[in-house]
């Protein structure tokens, strides 16, 4: 692990995944069409009072362009 990626993660804050992580996951991949997965990331940084989830983008296959999702408090 580099001094940077050591820096980034120790600016982090942990969020347990529990059944009040769980639920708002399932309301946003339902909502934006998104991956169990993604969707409890986007609502680990909502629980969490992100106002900005930034993530790498993936290409969609039908059409190669980026995929993001928007988490709307």
């Amino acid at each position: 692990m580099t001094t940077k990626e050591r820096m980034l993660i120790a600016g982090c804050r942990a969020v347990p995944v529990d059944t009040a992580m769980v639920k708002p996951a399932m309301t946003i991949a339902e909502k934006q069409a998104i991956s169990h997965w993604d969707a409890l990331i986007a609502a680990s940084a909502q629980l969490a009072g992100c106002d900005t989830l930034w993530h790498k983008l993936t290409k969609n296959k039908s059409n190669k362009t980026p995929n993001n999702f928007i988490v709307a408090s």
